[in-house]
């Protein structure tokens, strides 16, 4: 388990530690340790590697240094680089003093600016331990200049804790700040990291374990949404059949959007439930059937989009199902929102609703309230700019408050998508998914993992469990479609493909 914490109770963590006989000295080798396993986990180091670790002479130097010692323990030679001075407090000195027999090799730079500049260039693994989560102002303009080139590089860089150069108090990074593939999140996500003007420069995000145990952490601390929760996804004996996995009604598509409605459902097939359902234009249906064979389809007319003159055909189907999923490619007509809302008046079922559904939702979001959680909006920074009425600057500094305020205010389960999401329940719960990459920078990610949760409904589980549980798993089905394949090449229409290996089932 581990937490989203700002900088003050990470620091009480970490004194609480110290009193449990855990040093500061032995945090900092768990610290390198770490690093070191978290990257093999993203990208394998191997002896034939070229690596280079940028140390400070404070604590996340000595990070470093101990990451030097993993290395060398396995067999792989780094290339050390100071940026000050030899660290001459505890508990870096320390760390600095019993490691540095271990580095391949140790540069100034004060004084071995070339050798330093080729060690970068030639390297396959840059490691950022320069300055750690106490960072403020402005970097050094000789720092600044290393981070250039070796942010120009086509090493694979990762950062200690932060991204030198970004202040997790005043949330706000120097331009000339290290960009990392991947952060290591030592003992917990910073809450910092997760900001609008942080995140870019972050790259992934990995907590690892440094052996900070769980309760030196307050009991009100923001969860980070992880592998537990796949205990919670229904398992199959031997004498199940369909009923048992739950009915979901999607309500979806328009003339123009014949992919989203497909992304959907195919998405909740593969998610396991028992008997999904397609609503839309015949257009839309003749072109999802092609291949779409496991699903039952309800045409409504023969107009360019989802009409309300069949509402009472489609109501009669919500009122039979177990969940539904509405919006997905619906587009911006008044019908939308008419159809929407007599859904919600007229159900007691979860109702996922995303895309032009939330943006029908704009001008009557009043009618939405009080709804005991059942209600689900799936909005992307945009999107929840519209229905709340702020900024997305606003919004993206402050992604956990105003997702927990509104979720609370209209008494909604609430997923904010975004590089890093926030889920949110009507009763004030917030957990942070930060599983997930790049890749889902792509038209059809929205449908495929609204048809993700919608399936999680459909069986049973809660709305924020679904909305936890969909998002963990989408997100790391993207990252190993990434590791597989590249970053560039995940396709939502293939990820639910990896569903299978992921749940273990």
């Amino acid at each position: 388990m581990f937490y989203a914490v700002d900088n003050a109770t990470m620091k009480k963590a970490e004194e609480l530690c110290e009193r449990d006989f855990r040093s500061k000295a032995m945090l900092m080798d768990n610290a390198g340790c770490a690093i070191g396993k978290g990257t093999c986990k993203y990208r394998k180091v191997l002896p034939c590697h070229k690596v280079v670790i940028i140390s400070g002479n404070g604590n996340n130097g000595g990070d470093g240094f101990a990451l030097a010692k993993y290395f060398h323990d396995h067999e792989i030679k780094s290339t050390v680089v100071l940026t000050g001075d030899i660290p001459s407090v505890y508990p870096a000195k320390e760390c600095f003093d019993k490691n540095k027999d271990y580095f391949d090799k140790l540069y100034f730079l004060s004084s071995d600016l070339d050798k330093i500049y080729d060690a970068v260039n030639e390297a396959d693994f840059i490691f950022d331990c320069v300055y750690g989560t106490g960072f403020h102002g402005k970097l050094k303009e000789e720092i600044k200049n290393l981070f250039s080139i070796c942010n120009k590089t086509r090493a694979y860089r990762v950062s200690a804790d932060v991204a030198s150069g970004c202040d997790l108090t005043y949330l706000t990074a120097d331009e000339g700040s290290f960009v990392a593939d991947l952060t290591i999140a030592l003992g917990a996500v910073k809450l910092g990291q997760l900001s609008a003007d942080i995140v870019k420069f972050c790259g992934d995000i990995l907590p690892m374990d440094i052996d900070i145990p769980i309760d030196c952490y307050p009991n009100d601390c923001i969860r980070i949404n992880d592998d537990e929760l796949l205990r919670l996804f229904p398992r199959r004996t031997r004498s199940c059949h369909k009923g048992d996995f739950g009915k979901l009604l999607i309500i979806a598509g328009n003339e123009q959007c014949l992919g989203a409605p497909w992304l959907c459902t195919h998405a909740a097939l593969r998610m396991g439930t028992g008997l999904v359902t397609l609503c839309s234009t015949k257009d839309v249906i003749r072109a999802a059937s092609v291949s779409l064979h496991q699903c039952v389809y309800l045409p409504v007319g023969d107009e360019p989009h989802i009409s309300y003159e069949y509402m009472e055909k489609i109501l009669k189907a919500a009122k039979e199902t177990d969940a539904v999923v509405i919006g997905c490619g619906m587009g911006d007509y008044e019908d939308t929102w008419l159809i929407t809302r007599e859904i919600i008046k007229n159900t007691n079922c979860p109702v996922l609703i995303d895309g032009d559904g939330i943006n029908s939702v704009v001008a009557h979001i009043d009618e939405i309230k009080d709804n005991s959680g059942r209600l689900i909006l799936t909005p992307h920074p945009k999107e929840f700019s519209r229905i709340s009425g702020l900024s997305v600057e606003v919004i993206l500094k402050n992604k956990i408050t105003v997702a927990k305020n509104f979720a609370r205010k209209y008494g909604v389960t609430l997923l904010l998508k975004d590089a890093y999401s926030v889920c949110a329940s009507h009763k004030g719960e917030v957990t942070v998914t930060i599983a997930g990459n790049a890749g889902l920078a792509k038209g059809g990610s929205g449908d495929t993992l609204s048809g993700t949760i919608g399936a999680l409904l459909a069986q049973g589980l809660s709305p924020i469990n679904s909305i936890r549980l969909g998002s963990h798993i989408f997100g790391l089905a993207a990252e190993k479609m990434a590791r597989e394949g590249g970053i560039c090449s995940v396709m939502p229409a293939e990820i639910p493909f990896e569903y299978p290996s992921i749940l273990g089932v």
